[in-house]
Formats: structure tokens, C-alpha cells, sequence
């Protein structure tokens, strides 16, 4: 499960690098499969940081992976 959720991770972050390019400048995960506390049901959380969103990025929610 680890090496599946990992694999979407850099999945999910070389289409915010085609997205956003220079413009993106963080992505962090951080959740029990960092750290190696994990579980099959296990979820992970990523900080997202984007400089200067357009307006209609904010407006639609920025993105949707």
C-alpha cells in the first residue's frame, strides 16, 4: 500500500509541476506514511504552495488532481 500511495504522490505532484510550473513552490506531505505509522486505511495530507493564484484559480478552488 505504501509503494501505491507513493507512487500517486509523485504522480499528483508532476501534474502540479505541468500546472503550475516555476509558479509552484512547495509540496509537502506529511501524515502517518511518512513517518511510518501507517495503515491500510491510512490517508496522507499535502501543503500545496503556488505563488500568485489568478483569480480564477481561486475562485474554482484552485485545482482538482
Amino acid at each position: 500500500m505504501y509503494q501505491y500511495k507513493k507512487e500517486l504522490l509523485l504522480k499528483d505532484t508532476e501534474k502540479l509541476k505541468t500546472s503550475f510550473s516555476d509558479r509552484l513552490k512547495a509540496v509537502v506531505a506529511f501524515c502517518s506514511i511518512i513517518n511510518g505509522d501507517f495503515h491500510s486505511e491510512s490517508d496522507f495530507e499535502i501543503l500545496v504552495v503556488i505563488e500568485k493564484l489568478t483569480i480564477n484559480e481561486r475562485e474554482r478552488g484552485i485545482f482538482y488532481l
